[in-house]
Protein backbone atom coordinates (compact mmCIF):
# COMPACT_ATOMS: atom_id res chain seq x y z
CA UNK A 1 0.00 0.00 0.00
CA UNK A 2 1.42 3.37 -0.97
CA UNK A 3 1.62 5.82 1.91
CA UNK A 4 -0.24 9.11 2.05
CA UNK A 5 0.63 12.25 4.00
CA UNK A 6 -2.50 11.87 6.15
CA UNK A 7 -1.57 8.27 7.01
CA UNK A 8 2.02 9.27 7.84
CA UNK A 9 0.93 11.98 10.26
CA UNK A 10 -1.21 9.52 12.24
CA UNK A 11 1.02 6.42 11.88
CA UNK A 12 1.52 4.15 14.88
CA UNK A 13 4.97 2.89 15.94
CA UNK A 14 6.46 0.35 13.54
CA UNK A 15 7.66 0.05 9.94
CA UNK A 16 5.25 1.28 7.27
CA UNK A 17 6.14 0.33 3.69
CA UNK A 18 5.60 2.62 0.72
CA UNK A 19 6.87 0.05 -1.79
CA UNK A 20 10.12 -0.65 -3.67
CA UNK A 21 12.09 -0.71 -0.41
CA UNK A 22 11.07 2.72 0.89
CA UNK A 23 9.55 2.66 4.36
CA UNK A 24 8.71 4.97 7.21
CA UNK A 25 10.05 3.91 10.59
CA UNK A 26 7.99 5.27 13.48
CA UNK A 27 9.56 4.93 16.93
CA UNK A 28 7.54 4.67 20.16
CA UNK A 29 8.62 8.24 20.96
CA UNK A 30 6.75 9.36 17.82
CA UNK A 31 9.80 10.30 15.75
CA UNK A 32 9.54 9.31 12.09
CA UNK A 33 12.36 8.54 9.68
CA UNK A 34 12.64 7.30 6.12
CA UNK A 35 14.65 4.17 5.32
CA UNK A 36 15.51 2.44 2.08
CA UNK A 37 15.94 -1.33 2.28
CA UNK A 38 17.83 -2.92 -0.61
CA UNK A 39 19.61 -6.16 -1.40
CA UNK A 40 23.26 -5.50 -2.23
CA UNK A 41 25.97 -8.11 -2.71
CA UNK A 42 23.67 -10.77 -1.34
CA UNK A 43 23.03 -8.87 1.90
CA UNK A 44 20.06 -6.81 2.99
CA UNK A 45 21.00 -3.25 3.84
CA UNK A 46 18.99 -0.41 5.32
CA UNK A 47 19.93 3.15 4.44
CA UNK A 48 18.60 6.14 6.37
CA UNK A 49 17.31 8.88 4.09
CA UNK A 50 16.14 11.49 6.60
CA UNK A 51 13.40 12.32 9.04
CA UNK A 52 9.79 13.27 8.49
CA UNK A 53 8.69 16.14 8.20
CA UNK A 54 12.16 17.45 7.21
CA UNK A 55 11.99 15.08 4.23
CA UNK A 56 8.50 14.99 2.69
CA UNK A 57 6.93 11.89 1.17
CA UNK A 58 7.58 13.13 -2.39
CA UNK A 59 11.21 14.02 -1.62
CA UNK A 60 11.74 10.66 0.12
CA UNK A 61 10.46 8.82 -2.96
CA UNK A 62 12.72 10.91 -5.19
CA UNK A 63 15.77 10.37 -2.97
CA UNK A 64 15.07 6.62 -2.77
CA UNK A 65 14.99 6.46 -6.58
CA UNK A 66 18.33 8.28 -6.81
CA UNK A 67 19.91 5.95 -4.24
CA UNK A 68 18.58 2.86 -6.06
CA UNK A 69 20.23 4.10 -9.27
CA UNK A 70 23.53 4.64 -7.45
CA UNK A 71 23.39 1.16 -5.95
CA UNK A 72 22.69 -0.38 -9.37
CA UNK A 73 25.79 1.41 -10.69
CA UNK A 74 27.82 -0.12 -7.86
CA UNK A 75 28.21 3.06 -5.78
CA UNK A 76 27.75 2.55 -2.05
CA UNK A 77 25.68 5.53 -0.79
CA UNK A 78 27.13 5.22 2.72
CA UNK A 79 30.68 5.52 1.43
CA UNK A 80 29.68 8.44 -0.79
CA UNK A 81 28.16 10.20 2.20
CA UNK A 82 31.14 9.56 4.50
CA UNK A 83 33.87 10.67 2.13
CA UNK A 84 33.24 13.23 -0.57
CA UNK A 85 35.76 11.51 -2.86
CA UNK A 86 33.89 8.19 -2.95
CA UNK A 87 30.71 9.54 -4.47
CA UNK A 88 31.97 12.45 -6.48
CA UNK A 89 33.32 12.46 -9.97
CA UNK A 90 35.40 15.58 -9.37
CA UNK A 91 39.13 15.05 -8.94
CA UNK A 92 41.48 17.45 -7.21
CA UNK A 93 44.50 18.67 -9.12
CA UNK A 94 47.08 18.50 -6.33
CA UNK A 95 49.75 20.08 -8.55
CA UNK A 96 48.07 23.41 -7.77
CA UNK A 97 49.04 22.95 -4.10
CA UNK A 98 52.78 22.16 -4.13
CA UNK A 99 53.30 23.62 -0.66
CA UNK A 100 51.11 20.99 1.01
CA UNK A 101 52.85 17.98 2.54
CA UNK A 102 52.06 14.63 0.91
CA UNK A 103 50.11 13.41 3.93
CA UNK A 104 47.61 16.25 3.50
CA UNK A 105 46.88 15.25 -0.09
CA UNK A 106 44.39 12.60 1.01
CA UNK A 107 40.81 12.94 2.21
CA UNK A 108 41.82 11.82 5.71
CA UNK A 109 44.75 14.23 5.80
CA UNK A 110 42.58 17.14 4.71
CA UNK A 111 40.08 16.37 7.48
CA UNK A 112 42.88 16.16 10.04
CA UNK A 113 44.28 19.47 8.84
CA UNK A 114 40.91 21.12 9.33
CA UNK A 115 40.48 19.59 12.77
CA UNK A 116 43.93 20.19 14.21
CA UNK A 117 45.36 22.94 12.07
CA UNK A 118 48.11 22.71 9.49
CA UNK A 119 50.91 23.28 11.99
CA UNK A 120 50.62 19.87 13.65
CA UNK A 121 50.89 18.00 10.32
CA UNK A 122 54.00 19.70 8.86
CA UNK A 123 56.68 17.53 7.38
CA UNK A 124 59.92 17.57 9.35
Amino acid sequence: MALTVAYIKSANPGRHSDGRGLSLLVKPSGSKSWTLRVQREGRRRDYGLGSFPNLSLAKAREKAGEWRQRIQKGIDPRAARKSPEAGSEVETDWSLFPMLPAKLKTARGARLALLFGLTCLREN
